[in-house]
């Protein structure tokens, strides 16, 4: 049975650009850095009440609306307290996966959405 994996600071070290990246030199000796991880990765399928949580989304008229403060406040806090580059209010519907609100600390433009397996 696979062990669960714990990612711990020394797992992450910084690029040239200052952002934090996974250091494959730390990961278990049975894998072979990130690249076997995400293979092991297996995007989740529906919650068994997803008509009624898509129905609730939905209702909330805030898919595809503009940023908001209150949002913004949230990530931003998050962002600095844990130290970290990305933060994301994300909102899955039927397709795809919504950014509300999002810190990007990369030099590559944000997208504002991805589809729902990323």
């Amino acid at each position: 049975s696979p062990r669960s994996i714990k990612y711990l600071n020394a797992d992450w070290t910084k690029n040239a650009y200052n952002f934090a990246c996974y250091d494959k030199s730390v990961t278990e000796p049975n894998y072979k850095g990130i690249k076997a991880l995400v293979r092991r990765f297996r995007p989740p399928g529906p919650s068994k009440n997803e008509r009624t949580r898509l129905a609730t989304l939905y209702s909330l008229n805030i898919l595809d609306t503009l940023p908001e403060e209150r949002f913004d406040r949230i990530t931003m806090m998050v962002k600095i307290e844990f130290n970290v580059p990305l933060v994301f209010v994300s909102l899955v519907d039927l397709n795809r996966q919504w950014f509300k609100s999002k810190q990007w600390g990369c030099p590559l433009p944000a997208a504002d959405e991805t589809g729902r397996d990323v």
